[in-house]
């Protein structure tokens, strides 16, 4: 694809979601979700976008604080996603930058703390906030399979891929491939949605076509070669497919067996025509990298467990980069939280995952005699546990924004409801806002 002919598709997308949002703020979740991926489309689409590789990110923030900043103007702007959960996850990051202190090489710490923010403040502060109604959400999910699924295709057929990786450019003789597992994240985010999503009243071509979105992403996965992306989306997909409608049909065991084996079918031929690499997937291969990830545990939960002030306090933040330590972060972010945070870290990041858990089983019972919320609420669930899974084998703390930001928005999935049917305004409104218009 020329340069001039990706710059035109790019603006086409973004203006889309801008369009969208326009209408439905919460649509510029989107681009919370998206921006990863597409900033690797459009680096290696080239252009201006590998001349200025943030370029994408700037774009993806201004949207999302453009959507927040529309609610606002509109009195729509609540305190909904501020829950115990949202300020849980806020003491966690600052005690991590208090934590800083007294790592061992402060500068390399607090570059990585520095580098982050951006997106912990776009992806973790601000993009809850564009969750004002069920309404908002529904566009978001919506949205996402629409656009995920082009960009996905945008992926997998215009641009270069050296294996697993999309080259995103060359520096002399080697190439310079992007992140895999962004990518490979996205795939699993449409093969969530594509089985999980729907409305009452669904056309069966929309519905032909949420199966062909979640086909497109089982693809990305596998071209990305990205091994726990595919087997937690598959897992999540299959497991909570038979509870997105709360169905009494009597034949909801043999179909929910059907679409298990549909989507075993779909990923044998994913992994048949797009597989980037087969070697990971070999089992010698996968027992030296699980093997890799629990050495590089050992290594930083040895460094902790030096002295009781590192114990309960942790060694600080990115420790783990210290090339006198491991040089890297461990890929493991609760043992990484273990060891640089200390059981003081721990404590509030198991406080955050138990308080989401509990939330969402009251919400499982809150949902029983309401499909469309029912739905909506599978599907958050269900991103939930995916990144759950997904930041017990890759990222850091600092990395997990999209893990955090799924928290955030299951716990506070009851409020939009609860708010909704209120005749009262809520207690946590802000001070001015119209309530009234919440739903406007």
């Amino acid at each position: 694809m020329s340069g001039s002919l990706a710059l035109g598709v790019y603006g086409m997308l973004v203006l889309s979601v801008a369009a969208l949002a326009l209408r439905r703020p919460g649509a510029a979740l989107i681009m919370a979700s998206c921006m990863f991926a597409l900033k690797q489309w459009a680096q290696a689409s080239g252009g201006v976008f590998a001349a200025h590789p943030s370029l994408t990110n700037w774009i993806a923030g201004a949207i999302v604080l453009a959507g927040v900043m529309l609610h606002l103007a509109r009195g729509q702007l609540s305190r909904l996603a501020c829950t115990r959960q949202f300020w849980l996850i806020l003491a966690l990051y600052l005690y991590s930058l208090v934590a800083i202190a007294w790592a061992p090489l402060i500068e390399i710490s607090f570059h990585h703390w520095i580098e982050a923010l951006p997106y912990i403040g776009t992806i973790v502060i601000l993009a809850p906030l564009l969750v004002q109604s069920p309404t908002d959400l529904r566009f978001a999910c919506g949205g996402l399979l629409v656009v995920g699924t082009i960009l996905a295709l945008l992926l997998l057929f215009t641009v270069p891929w050296d294996g697993r990786q999309v080259v995103l450019g060359h520096s002399g003789s080697e190439s310079e491939g992007g992140n895999p597992l962004t990518v490979g994240q996205l795939g699993g985010t449409l093969l969530i949605l594509g089985v999980l999503y729907r409305q009452a009243g669904m056309p069966l071509a929309i519905t032909v076509l949420k199966w062909a979105a979640a086909f497109v992403g089982l693809a990305l996965v596998a071209k990305s070669a990205s091994r726990g992306q595919l087997g937690a989306a598959l897992i999540v997909a299959g497991a909570l497919w038979s509870v997105a409608t709360p169905s009494k049909n009597a034949l909801k065991p043999v179909i929910t067996m059907v679409v298990l084996a549909g989507l075993l079918a779909l990923a044998i031929a994913a992994r048949d025509h797009f597989l980037g690499d087969e070697r990971r997937f070999e089992t010698a291969q996968m027992e030296t990298d699980l093997a890799g990830r629990l050495s590089n545990a050992n290594v930083v939960l040895t460094r902790w467990s030096q002295s009781p002030a590192s114990m309960i306090f942790g060694i600080g933040n990115s420790a783990s980069y210290d090339p006198r330590i491991l040089g890297i972060y461990p890929h493991i972010v609760p043992v990484e939280i273990l060891a640089e945070e200390g059981i003081v870290g721990f404590a509030l990041f198991a406080a955050i995952v138990l308080a989401t858990g509990t939330a969402a089983l009251r919400e499982v019972r809150d949902s029983a005699s309401d499909p469309a919320r029912r739905n909506l609420f599978v599907c958050l669930l269900a991103l939930w546990i995916y990144s759950l899974f997904l930041i017990n084998k890759q990222g850091s703390l600092l990395l997990s924004q999209d893990f955090f930001l799924n928290s955030i928005l299951l716990a506070s999935y009851r409020n939009l409801y609860s708010t909704r049917h209120s005749s009262a305004p809520a207690p946590n409104r802000m001070q001015g806002f119209r309530p009234e218009n919440l739903l406007a």
